[in-house]
């Protein structure tokens, strides 16, 4: 039968295959501007910037969008906003939820932060 690693690596591999593709149409798109949306941020940019920052939990899609000047300071710009920048993913509880579900564990603990209570302290 068809391992979880082995239906892992197929879907990265597949992931791959067309992802420099995709990662110039997102330079072409953003442009000279400062975001998707043009010069401030838009809902474009809030809608795209967490599942850019989740690729951190996969390396070889990660390493690809930091080495394209364009996005990878998109993302700074796109962190440096308070706001997006508390809700940035961390890479420690990625880690866990990744194993965890890697796994098969059910009820996947999500380690929510009070970010109300942070920025007030």
């Amino acid at each position: 039968g068809i391992t979880l690693a082995t239906a892992w690596y197929k879907s990265l591999e597949e992931a791959l295959k067309g992802f420099d593709e995709k990662l110039k149409d997102a330079e072409a798109v953003l442009g000279d501007d400062q975001f998707f949306g043009g010069d401030h941020v838009g809902i474009e940019d809030v809608a795209l910037f967490p599942w850019v920052d989740r690729m951190v939990m996969i390396p070889p899609l990660y390493n690809k969008v930091l080495e394209s000047p364009t996005l990878s300071q998109w993302m700074e710009r796109m962190s440096s906003i308070p706001s997006i920048g508390q809700a940035k993913a961390n890479v420690d509880d990625m880690k866990v939820i990744f194993k965890n579900g890697k796994h098969g564990k059910p009820g996947l603990i999500w380690p929510i932060r009070d970010l109300t209570t942070e920025a007030a302290a």
